[in-house]
């Protein structure tokens, strides 16, 4: 049987590529991270054996022009952008010319479903594995969607399921479950057409709640199941990995930057004041001091700073626990709808900027009735201290994920057929231009 990763072309990165630029572009930071693979230092996982990163440069920069992932200014977010490259440029030493990007806008979204096929031969090999999930590409294909990633999470072979790798074994008819994820044409058509405005080409798109788990997650979480809550500024991420693989993703708009808003609104200040207050003083649960303790808050428009107004903490705490729990029963719900009940065997973990507000796993903690953990970038050696936290979760992910083999395909060659006829006809027509 073949050693080489099951999805069979090796990485997202060019053969021997020892420099990979990393760009997340979120709702309120652009970060850049400029690594390589360390020789000698691996992890394993269900993928293979992937080398660890070693970071050379780091730049990150307020995201000017984005609003929840998404473009609303070209010449702001490109202004951006190139700070933020700029600066890890610098830092590294290096100019690059290509980035993988995370993506969460355009109603990222998964499905999961089964595909079939018979084996032109007694004994599957990496054609086979390769048809089959080429088949699933084209059945998934959805109008004005684009297909970001197809994951195979298991394989049968006459019958026999829970086959990680089928190659090599014999057998008539090959099935797999795949999980496909994609979203809207117009949002990744949008962030490629910035960040080329910026002299980069775009190697590849990876959804923000795939790759933040990479980067947070232990290999033990991935094969015995764990939900990934990834916490950004203006949205919410949630991926559920089980066996070692992705099964399930969804997100709502809501994040950190709504907390800021609400306390902003709430106690007449601005949304800097609010921001400073949420971070120096903010906390999602109740304690018995909050009501003795008071914190200034200066009023809009008010330069004087001897002229504010003093609340107390309980005041603040009242605003945040409300709009958190709110984001975590959303979450919750969408898990629900889809078959991931709370309370179940699934771990737990807490990521993204917004994660880091005091008393937010604990809350978690109530709101999904089992034990949560905060999750930041591992894997990654010589980041500095500044982008160590939950809130470079993705970008360090990014760079991971290039060490990740995942199944490739050829957009062109399977879209010019659309939809037309059933699924079976669709797969059949398939298989016979191909055998």
């Amino acid at each position: 049987m073949s050693t080489t990763p099951l999805h069979m072309q090796g990485g997202n990165a060019p053969a021997g590529r020892q420099i990979i630029a990393a760009l997340d572009i979120g709702s309120t930071k652009i970060t850049c991270f400029i690594g390589k693979p360390m020789s000698g230092r691996s992890r394993w996982t269900d993928d293979g054996q992937l080398a660890q990163m070693r970071i050379m440069g780091v730049g990150y920069q307020p995201a000017s022009g984005v609003r929840a992932g998404a473009i609303v200014d070209m010449e702001a977010a490109e202004g951006a952008i190139r700070a933020a490259v700029d600066q890890a440029e610098r830092m590294a030493r290096v100019t690059v010319e290509s980035v993988v990007a995370s993506l969460s806008c355009g109603r990222v979204g998964g499905e999961s479903f089964e595909v079939e096929s018979n084996i032109a031969g007694e004994q599957v090999d990496s054609k086979d594995v390769h048809n089959l999930l080429s088949a699933g590409y084209e059945y998934a294909q959805v109008k004005g969607r684009v297909i970001m990633h197809i994951l195979p999470m298991d394989f049968s072979l006459d019958g026999n399921r829970a086959i990680q790798d089928p190659r090599g074994l014999f057998g008539k008819v090959l099935r797999a479950n795949i999980h496909v994820v994609s979203t809207d044409a117009g949002a990744i058509r949008n962030l490629k057409a910035c960040i080329e405005r910026c002299h980069l080409m775009v190697e590849n798109f990876v959804a923000v709640p795939y790759v933040s788990g990479l980067a947070v997650l232990l290999p033990d979480e991935m094969r015995l199941g764990v939900i990934n809550i990834d916490m950004g500024g203006e949205r919410t991420n949630a991926a559920v990995f089980h066996k070692g693989k992705l099964v399930f993703v969804t997100s709502v708009a809501l994040g950190g930057h709504h907390i800021t808003t609400d306390i902003a609104r709430g106690l007449s200040t601005s949304i800097a004041h609010a921001e400073r207050l949420k971070t120096f003083y903010g906390s999602a649960l109740i304690s018995s001091q909050d009501e003795r303790e008071f914190i200034a808050v200066p009023s809009i428009g008010d330069n004087d700073e001897t002229e504010v107004n003093r609340i107390p903490k309980s005041m603040l705490t009242g605003i945040i626990q409300p709009r958190l729990e709110e984001i975590f029963e959303m979450i919750r719900d969408r898990l629900e709808e889809n078959g991931f009940g709370i309370g179940g065997d699934s771990g737990i973990v807490l990521t993204g900027g917004a994660s880091q507000l005091t008393g937010a796993r604990e809350l978690a903690s109530r709101a999904f009735k089992q034990l949560v953990r905060k999750g930041q970038p591992q894997y990654i050696f010589g980041l500095p201290e500044a982008a160590r936290g939950p809130g470079f979760s993705v970008c360090g992910g990014l760079l991971l994920h290039s060490q990740v083999p995942e199944f490739r395909f050829d957009q062109k060659r399977f879209v010019k057929g659309g939809r037309a006829g059933g699924y079976l006809a669709r797969v059949g027509s398939w298989l016979r231009e191909n055998f």
